[in-house]
């Protein structure tokens, strides 16, 4: 058993470091970066202090959940599979000591801690730009609250687009349009839909 948690901390490991490196890295971190630029933009015009700090708690349900969680967790957790069976190495990996289900969580548990890496700092530097900058400080359970959902919203979203990524080429492109389609667009109906997205 010890054996076994080891090679699953060693695959962990190569997907985290994997994921977080290159072109990719500097392209999700600068994605990662637009709510705060948006805030500090919004600081720049000297609001009000609680229209500085609701704007950037606002933020986070328009913009930082929905959007920029959602496009960071699909471009790491699709990446996972897709880059190892367009290469053929997955075989590689398969044929190693380690089970199926082990490589699944590890790829799962190492793309989950690289988003988290991008998708809490988008959730709370924000909250911080708008309090230093003259916004109305925040009551402690707010940034945790954020931080939590951003947290529940990667680990749904991770498990939904290693899934999307195992069986399906185009899963880039499908994970696109239920994000932007299925996600924005099925909350405003009316009744019960809304409770059909991950978001909700």
């Amino acid at each position: 058993m010890t054996g076994e948690l080891t090679r699953l901390g060693a695959v962990t490991w190569l997907s985290l470091r994997g994921s977080l490196r290159g072109a990719r890295l500097i392209g999700l971190a600068g994605f990662a970066l637009v709510p705060s630029l948006i805030v500090a933009s919004v600081a720049s015009t000297h609001p009000a202090a609680n229209t500085l700090s609701d704007s950037a708690e606002g933020l986070f349900a328009v913009l930082t959940l929905p959007i920029v969680t959602m496009v960071i967790v699909l471009v790491l957790s699709v990446a996972q599979f897709r880059n190892e069976i367009d290469n053929e190495t997955l075989l590689y990996l398969s044929d190693r000591s380690i089970t199926r289900p082990m490589i699944v969580i590890g790829k799962y548990l190492g793309s989950l801690a690289a988003a988290l890496v991008l998708v809490v700092p988008a959730t709370l530097v924000p909250l911080l730009i708008a309090v230093l900058s003259g916004g109305t400080m925040y009551s402690a359970d707010v940034p945790v609250t954020l931080a939590a959902a951003a947290i529940l919203a990667a680990v749904a979203y991770g498990g939904f687009f290693l899934f999307l990524g195992l069986v399906s080429r185009a899963a880039l492109l499908i994970g696109l349009l239920y994000g932007f389609l299925w996600e924005e667009l099925v909350p405003l109906l009316p009744g019960s839909a809304p409770r059909l997205t991950l978001v909700f």
